[in-house]
This record gives C-alpha cells, structure tokens and sequence, in this order.
C-alpha cells in the first residue's frame, strides 16, 4: 500500500498489486463526521487490461465495465445498465460510436490506412456529413457539408496556412495568414477589414496583438515576470493590469489601474489556507479571502467592494462560503464528490439533489434554510430518463418531454424550447418568444448570432471573442495575458469586473467621482442560473455583458451558456447535447467520466468547463496553461527535456494558447496512446485527452486530420524509443516532443 498526504495532512490510500503492480484501490479520507470517503476499486484481466472501475456512493455502487478485442483496443464500455459500443477498421481506427442501437458517429477512412475522408452523424433530418479532401502532401485542402464545399484551405511553399474560404458566408469570406522568416504568424486578415498583427519580443516571445475590427483599431501588450509568471498586462482601454506574487510566486493581489498620477485602483486581493506544518515544505494553493476593493493612488483607505471567505472538507471541497454581509452558503457531498446539499442563508433556502448510478440528476428538493435537519419540502424537481438505449438522455423535466435527434442533440426541450442541427452544431432555437439561429467558422466557434432580427456579429482569436457588434453598438472584451476576462468597454467608458474565487463574474465597476463603484451586481444559484441582476446599471449594462458565471458567455434568449463545442443549461444543471462520442475513449477509470451529458461531474462548486469537453478545478480557469508551463519547466532544470522557445512563447499568449494546445495534442500524443492504459496516468491521460477533444472537434473533427498518419508511422518506426520513453515522465515528455516534430532528439522544432 502506498499513500499521499495533501498539505493539510489528509491521507489518501493507494493499493496496488505486489505481483502485477496495478493499482487495485484507492481510499481516500473520511469525512468530517468520520463516514467513508471516496472508495475506487479496480479490476483487470489476464493482459492486465483494465476490465472494471467501480465506487461505493452510499448505498450505491457507481461502475463501469470495458471490453477489448483481440488486438487490445476498447470495444465496449458498459455504463448505468446500456453499452457503448466502438468499432475498428482493420488498421485499428475507430470508426463507429453507439450508445445502445444509437449511431452517435460513424467515419470513414480511405485505403489503406489513409486520411479521414467523412465524419456522419444522425440528425432528425436526416444524415449529416463532414467531408474532407486532400492534396499530395495530406494536407486538407477543401471541407464539406453534405457534399457543398464549405472550406478552402491553401498553403504557402513553406507549409503554412496561408489562406481559408468560407463560401458558407454570402460572397465568401477569405482569410489570409502572414508568417515571418521564422514562421511566426505576424498577422491574419479577412476579407471583410477584420486584422490581427502579432508582434514578439528579442526572445520571441508574443507581447502584443493589434485588431482591427468595425473600422476601430485598439491594441493590447504584455510583459513576462520573473519565473514566466505573469507580468503587466496593457490593456487597449489604456489602463493596466498588475500582478503581485509571495514568495512562493502564489498570486496574492491584481490590480487594475490607469498608469496616469491620481487615478484609483481595483483590486483583488487572495489570501491561502494556512497548512498545519509549513516548516515541512508543505503549501496550499486553496484560497482562503478573496476580496475586491477599491483605492485611491495616493495610498488612501481600500474601500471594500465584496469579499468572499472559504473552507474546505477533507477532499478539499469547499465547504463553505461567507460573504462581506455574514451570509453563508455551506455545500456537502457524497463520496464521488458529486454536490448533494447546499444551504444558502441568503436566499433563505437549502436544497438537495439526488443522482442515480451514472452520474444523472434524478430531482431536486426545496427547504427552508437550515444546517440542521431539514424540515418538509418547500418544492421539488423532477428528472425522467426513459430512453433504454440510451439511459443517460434526459426525456423529462419536471413533467415536461424532450425528444433528441439520433446523437442526443435536443429537438424539443423544457419550458416550450425548440432547437435545429448540424451534426453537432446548435443552428437554430425557438426560446421564451424569441427565434434566434447561429453561424460558425471553419473550426466550429460561433461567429454570428440573429436573435428577432437583430444581428450579433462576434470577431474572435482562437475561441475568444474580442470584440461583438450588435446593430451599431460595439463591445471590446479585455483579457489579462492568461485570457481572463477582466471588463468590457461600452462606448468610451470602460467598466472591469469583480469575481470571486472560482471565476464566477459577481459585479461590474466603473470610476465615478475618483474611485471605482459597483453597477452591477449578479447572484446565482450554484449551477449558474442568474437569480438576480442589481444595482443603478443592473438593466444596461448587467443585461449587455454577457460573461457571467464561471465568466462563460451567457445568452440571453435561451437562458444557456455558450462554451464553444455545446451548450451548457443551468437550470437542469446539464449540457443540452452530449460530448463527442470520441471522448469516451479517453473515459477509461473515471467512474463519472463516461456520462457524456454530466456537468463538471455534478461538482459545479468546484469545477468548470470553459470549452464544454473538460472539467477542471474552477481556480485553474486561465491559469491552467501556466501551471501546465511550469511543470515543463521545472522537467527542463531537471534535465528531462529541452525544446525551443517557441510553444512556450504561443501558451503565454493569451490568443495563441490553443495554438500551442494543438502542438502539444495534435501533434504530440499520438493516436496509439489511447489505448495504453496504467493507472498512475489516469489523471493525466484523462486531462491530455479531453484536451486533446477539443482538437479533435475544431480540427480534425473538421477535416484537420493529415496528422494522424505521420504519428502513426512515426510510432512504428521508433517503438523502442517509445517503450523506454514511458518510464519517467521527462521520457513521456520528450517522447512526445519528438514525434511533434519527427526528429528524435529530446528537441522540438517549430
């Protein structure tokens, strides 16, 4: 037996078999009320493949069950009483998802172990497919929409995109890239004025971005700190974003303020939970005061604008919340860490929630506020599942049906909704009195929104929206340089937010009379639903904004949030259409993970999901690229690694993030390492690989997909290399780097 002890002094037990050396269990600690805590149970077969994950949750037992063909690919993933199912060609790609006798997706491959040529999914019309076709270099060169060419891709004599059509756009749009002598990307342009220019420092390393958008030309800059972390941030309003680190470069204070003499500050400040022995190197990164606040530059009294006070369990939950006014919210869980209880001492209501064993909400119940014992139901939820080949999809809500086209995209919802498809794509919702449809680019990010006639046109950078255009009104959207959102310009006024500790956007500030004031004010329950929006600016400005909880792109005609690849309901707490059938490969071990309509893995607390394909801890939102950096730098000092400046450089920025994700999943992890399974990476593959999702729906899943065959050869060519390089996580990493860029040296080049 082997174990853990987090910096609190809280035990996690680990068992693993002394013959096999797989891990059989894990235990992790009891609750406060000395009940059980987490209890995960693992079984295999003769090849050691993993056979079963299950977990006691009460008096449930929570588990799923896999099965594998001869050649020891996953075939079947047995999940709350149905069956996935995923078949192979003879080369080993997967090519057939169901969830019962469902098709969820089928793709078709050309000879010969070739390209991806289709991806087909069941919509109520009928089906819907993603064509793709190539040059002689597997390079895509056009995609297609049931057979009408939709995108055009061309490349420059160094292999650069250099240009993409959008002929689903009247009149086409064409968008061209520009690349230094480095092949830095130094500018995009579309046909319609809309520009992004990069620039770089004498490391190469972005520190600047300049847009041009509805004839306005803003720009944004930023600096690196000591150890990479995050420096000033120049913001295109003119003010600046400031950071403060202790001593352990834990981030303690930002501030936001305008580099001229006598303006005021806001700020937000953190302090962290203290650890029963610090003098044992032992740290935490769990917040314990999150404050927002207000202070004149001459250095007078902080005026307090809202403050957030936190506790954790033993799993490191939160467990409670105490805001500036004395309210409290306290949260429980069950052993899966699913949320089961919250008392909200502000609204005056506790409520509870109930699951059933594959992680789906069955009803929730209302109560009069207390920690205590709760008294009679106050109102309740109901959650019907009645679909029994697939038994995950929700066909009722509070006595109201939903129906689904053939891959679980709603096509008649709760409270009178009515949405369209295609493939997975929302294109039209009929929604509380207002019809509203939606257009997307080439890599699946909503570029336009029509809602009663008004249009929304949205100019984004990698899944980010800059700016937005509503008839003649315009917004720019400002980021920190981890791409967190941090306020919005209206007009010539700029307005920043406040948040609290997990992101959730709790108040608009604005300068009157020298100090920053509240506006706005939001509150929410604990899945997101807005409650009450307040304040003098509560029906202009709180209703323009649209980020809101978790700082996710809230859309007012339906009430869902927009996070990129689906949609996201807060009042039923789940995502209205399921995750790509992909992801269950990656689904191996997570006893909730399978659940491909689940929220957060019914932890809304502490989780967020800001592209719809992974749950993360909330604090990690904008940061986690960072934390992800700092790991690869510390493999570097360790002598494990060494690669150019170049991914680096692209994940400090905030709008080239994504293009350094790609490098790292698309380019790094190759397709075979799906089915590699050891327990000691669960985590890690799980995270890779969700990650890897979003690659998978914005490019391959659009026809990006020439890379697949090069790892593949690659793989075969070097597979010595890659068994020894799975030794050590240094070898895992710079394995992986070399077969990003085929030169099998501990280097990559970009």
């Amino acid at each position: 037996m082997a174990s853990s002890t987090d910096e609190r002094g809280k035990a996690t037990a680990y068992n693993v078999n002394s013959t096999t050396g797989l891990l059989t269990s894990v235990e992790g600690p009891q609750k406060e009320d000395g009940t059980d805590g987490t209890q995960i149970t693992y079984s295999y077969d003769s090849l050691k493949q993993l056979t079963g994950v299950s977990a006691a949750n009460g008096s449930q037992t929570v588990q799923n069950r896999y099965g594998y063909d001869a050649a020891g690919r996953l075939t079947q993933i047995t999940h709350n009483g149905f069956n996935y199912t995923i078949d192979h060609d003879g080369y080993g790609n997967a090519t057939i998802f169901n969830a019962g006798s469902r098709n969820l997706l089928t793709k078709i491959f050309a000879s010969g172990n070739g390209n991806l040529l289709s991806l087909k999914y069941k919509n109520n019309s009928g089906d819907f497919v993603w064509g793709y076709n190539y040059d002689s270099q597997d390079r895509v060169t056009s995609v297609t929409k049931n057979g009408a060419t939709a995108y055009l891709y061309l490349y420059d004599a160094r292999g650069n995109l250099a240009k993409v059509t959008d002929q689903t756009v009247y009149g086409g749009l064409t968008t061209t890239y520009s690349y230094d002598p480095s092949n830095y990307l130094i500018k995009r342009e579309s046909s319609s004025g809309d520009t992004i220019e990069y620039s770089y420092d004498d490391k190469n390393r972005p520190n600047g971005e300049s847009y041009v958008f509805d004839d306005q030309n803003v720009s944004t800059g930023y600096t690196y700190g000591n150890d990479n972390l995050k420096g000033v941030t120049n913001l295109s309003t003119g003010d600046v974003v400031s950071h403060a680190y202790d001593s352990l470069n834990r981030e303690i204070e930002t501030s936001i303020h305008s580099p001229a003499p006598l303006m005021p500050y806001l700020t937000a400040q953190r302090t962290y939970v203290s650890v029963p022995d610090s003098s044992n190197n032992r740290t935490s990164s769990l917040i314990a005061d999150y404050t927002n606040a207000t202070a004149p530059s001459d250095g007078g009294t902080a005026t307090e604008l809202s403050q957030y006070n936190y506790t954790y369990d033993n799993n490191e939950n939160i467990r409670t919340v105490t805001d500036q006014d004395g309210n409290e919210t306290r949260y429980t869980y069950d052993q899966l860490n699913q949320l089961v209880r919250v008392d909200d001492q502000k609204n005056s209501v506790s409520t509870t929630y109930s699951y059933d064993g594959g992680g789906n909400i069955t009803g929730t119940s209302s109560h009069a506020y207390t920690t205590g014992t709760l008294g009679a139901s106050t109102g309740s939820t109901s959650y019907a599942y009645g679909d029994s080949d697939w038994k995950d999809l929700l066909t009722g809500y509070n006595g109201q049906g939903i129906t689904y086209d053939g891959i679980g995209n709603p096509l008649t919802y709760r409270n009178g909704m009515s949405f369209t498809w295609e493939g997975r794509e929302l294109v039209s919702a009929v929604a509380n009195n207002h019809h509203a449809s939606y257009t997307y680019d080439d890599s699946g990010i909503r570029t336009q929104k029509v809602v009663d006639g008004t249009i929304t046109d949205y100019f984004t950078e990698n899944g980010r929206i800059l700016a937005q255009r509503s008839g003649d009104d315009v917004m720019w959207f400002q980021y920190d340089s981890d791409g967190t959102p941090v306020g919005f310009t209206s007009g010539d006024d700029a307005y920043y937010y406040t948040k609290n500790a997990q992101g959730d956007i709790t108040g608009i500030a604005g300068v009157d009379n020298g100090e920053y004031r509240l506006l706005v004010e939001y509150d929410y329950d604990v899945w997101g639903k807005l409650l009450s929006t307040t304040g003098e600016k509560a029906d202009t400005l709180g209703v323009q904004n649209p980020f809101r909880y978790r700082s996710y792109y809230y859309d007012n005609e339906t009430g869902l949030y927009y996070l990129n690849s689906r949609y996201y309901d807060p009042q039923t707490g789940r995502f209205i259409s399921a995750d790509d059938a992909e992801t269950l490969q990656s689904s191996q071990g997570d006893v909730l993970g399978t659940n491909l309509f689940a929220y957060c893995e019914n932890n809304p607390v502490m989780n967020s999901d800001p592209d719809g394909y992974l749950s993360i801890p909330a604090w990690i939102v904008g940061t986690s690229l960072d934390v992800l950096f700092l790991a690869l730098n510390s493999a570097m000092m360790a002598g494990y690694l060494s690669f150019s400046g170049t991914i680096y450089a692209l994940a400090r920025n905030p709008f080239t993030k994504k293009l350094a994700i790609n490098l790292i999943t698309d380019k790094v992890i190759p397709v075979f390492v799906r089915g590699f399974y050891n327990p000691a990476l669960t985590l890690m593959r799980k995270v890779m690989w969700r990650i890897a999702g979003v690659t998978f729906q914005l490019g391959k899943g659009k026809g990006i997909d020439f890379l697949v065959n090069s790892l593949k050869n690659g793989a075969m060519n070097h597979l010595a290399s890659f068994v020894t390089s799975m030794l050590s996580w240094g070898g895992i990493i710079s394995m992986a780097f070399d077969m990003a860029d085929g030169n099998w040296d501990g280097y990559v080049t970009v």
